[in-house]
């Protein structure tokens, strides 16, 4: 007969196997890996919002995440192996290209980077307007449509009635009279103005 205490080690022992058991088979389920790092200047400081490119240069995925306030950054679910081709961008600095990067499967790799600053030249930006246009007028609030003649002559309408041509225009909705509150016809609204069409 056993003691108490052997029994109890079996019982461990049978847990522990268990566990390391179960452990494996879940590494074993994850396809894919990943890429992670941290990114800083020169002076060593975290470089938060810029963004990481991870591109796999012979399927053509494409993933883009930002850098967390620390410099950290985590891309997962990529394909394993590669290449992959890791750009890393931010304003004021240049940007680092690391190629021929090679994922193992069920692992994550470390790419980290340092950015050098960079003076940004700004282009002139020249911005011309026509104020005295017919697209600004004070009298003109929100969008427009305008169907002419010709358009009127060439769109379809089995009834030949105006409200076929009115709903052409997204911020028109035209609801048919209902209930004895309301009398009989068709209530046509839009965004600025509201109108009550008689039959």
């Amino acid at each position: 007969m056993y003691s108490w205490s052997a029994q109890i080690a079996r019982h461990v022992l049978v847990l522990g196997l268990g566990l390391v058991a179960g452990t494996t088979l879940a590494q074993a389920q994850v396809t894919t890996g990943g890429i992670s790092g941290q990114v800083v200047d020169s002076a060593g400081a975290p470089v938060p919002d810029a963004t990481v490119e991870v591109l796999n240069s012979e399927t053509g995925l494409r993933r883009t995440v930002t850098v967390n306030q620390r410099g950290n950054y985590t891309v997962l679910g990529l394909t394993p192996g590669g290449p992959y081709r890791v750009t890393i961008r931010a304003i004021g600095h240049s940007p680092v290209i690391r190629e021929g990067v090679r994922i193992p499967l069920s692992q994550t790799v470390r790419t980290d980077a340092t950015l050098a600053r960079q003076a940004v030249q700004v282009e002139e930006l020249v911005v011309l307007a026509d104020a005295a246009g017919a697209d600004f007028a004070p009298s003109r609030q929100g969008t427009q449509t305008t169907i002419n003649d010709t358009l009127l002559r060439r769109l379809p309408t089995l009834d030949r009635d105006f409200t076929d041509f009115v709903k052409l225009t997204p911020q028109v909705q035209v609801r048919e009279g209902e209930g004895a509150s309301q009398r009989r016809g068709r209530t046509i609204a839009s965004t600025p103005s509201r109108w009550t069409v008689p039959p």
